[in-house]
């Protein structure tokens, strides 16, 4: 599966995780605050939409900064004799 990740960025990655992270935190402590202390409508949706943005900057980040980790390996170049051979074994 690490495989897979090889060579790509992992900005965008990041950043969903970070929007499904701070969409679900915050749907719940906005509740909590609008509904144990009474904080106004508006205030808790200002949170909530605050605490999405951070989360998903903040995964943004992380994404691009892990990236280099994930790089790219570099394959052996085959020498011309080497698929010369190749192509006598197959046919």
């Amino acid at each position: 599966m690490m495989n897979q990740m090889r060579g790509r960025n992992l900005k965008h990655l990041g950043c969903l995780t970070g929007l499904t992270i701070g969409t679900i935190v915050g749907i719940i402590i906005a509740g909590v605050l609008a509904g144990a202390f009474l904080v106004n409508y508006q205030i808790a949706s200002l949170f909530w939409l605050i605490l999405t943005l951070i989360c998903a900057v903040v995964g943004w980040i992380i994404g691009d900064r892990i990236s280099p980790r994930f790089a790219q390996s570099q394959k052996p170049e085959e020498t011309s004799s080497d698929s010369a051979e190749d192509a006598a074994q197959q046919a």
